[in-house]
């Protein structure tokens, strides 16, 4: 069992595997040389029980052309089989901890109304009803930028759909997203999965689902590629190279759920994946 870090490397990338560095990290990472974020996912990995953690600076060789094609094309597996994916979803960089906020746990108490009957009462804690941006709500971009950074990166989309388990760290609370369910603190992390995916004017990022992962997956294929396609475009990549690797993982996930191999499709055509379309929808998706 392993837990994968998925995070903003900011301008400056200090912690990562070089030719320089290898030798070295093999042997031993000083405590000193890790940035606060991967220090943060550390403590989280300790806590949940898991020994390993997989870093994608810490665990790809940079400088080299060769390891990166290589493990480019395991990205898509490395996430999908983890047992959590931890995201810094408020930090723009590694240098900014994950801010866990030190609060009282919720308060809840059950009683006996003469009148009534039994009631409960469940008391959150007051800053997290407070009005501001809430992860999952559709805030615009802007906001996203301020405050979910990690949500606008192109890499993260894929790295959310295919892993299990999600816990996100977004600054004022945690949220865990799974299969069955997406949960927060405060209770609001509430929204359709449609309207998460489909394009509009304002929300151009990708947010978050009450329907759980696996849904996510199934109606993807039912929503259209084109959709996907179109949210995606609008995420943020500093390599332009990396537009097709960075889904490379959920086309061949979309292909297990929307295609049956041994089937052929229209025309006597098996689905074929195309540099970001698909052979059976090529005319369609040329024009669109």
């Amino acid at each position: 069992e392993y837990a994968c870090l998925s995070h903003c490397w900011g301008g400056s990338h200090p912690c990562t595997l070089t030719e320089d560095t290898r030798a070295e990290y093999t042997k031993k990472i000083r405590k000193c040389d890790l940035t606060p974020v991967f220090l943060d996912a550390i403590k989280v990995c300790k806590k949940l029980g898991l020994r390993r953690l997989w870093i994608d600076s810490l665990c790809i060789q940079q400088d080299s052309k060769e390891d990166w094609r290589y493990e480019s094309q395991r990205m898509g597996p490395y996430y999908r089989n983890c047992t959590v994916c931890i995201t810094a979803t408020s930090s723009a960089n590694s240098e900014k901890s994950f801010e866990i906020a030190e609060r009282p746990s919720v308060v809840s108490s059950s009683s006996t109304d003469p009148e009534s009957g039994p009631f409960s009462l469940l008391a959150y804690p007051f800053d997290l009803m407070e009005e501001k941006p809430h992860f999952g709500h559709s805030n615009s971009l802007e906001t996203a930028l301020e405050s979910f950074p990690l949500l606008t990166r192109a890499w993260v989309l894929q790295e959310r759909w295919l892993s299990p388990r999600v816990l996100h760290f977004c600054g004022s609370e945690v949220v865990f997203e799974c299969a069955q369910s997406t949960t927060c603190e405060c209770g609001q992390a509430r929204q359709s999965f449609v309207d998460m995916i489909k394009p509009s004017t304002d929300v151009r990022y990708t947010t978050t689902s009450h329907e759980g992962l696996i849904a996510k997956r199934a109606q993807l294929a039912a929503i259209g590629w084109d959709y996907f396609v179109t949210t995606y475009s609008a995420l943020r990549i500093t390599y332009s190279t990396d537009r097709l690797i960075a889904i490379s993982g959920l086309a061949s996930t979309l292909y297990d759920t929307r295609y049956n191999p041994n089937e052929e499709g229209e025309h006597g055509s098996l689905p074929l994946y195309l540099a970001g379309l698909w052979r059976m929808d090529l005319t369609r998706d040329m024009s669109w």
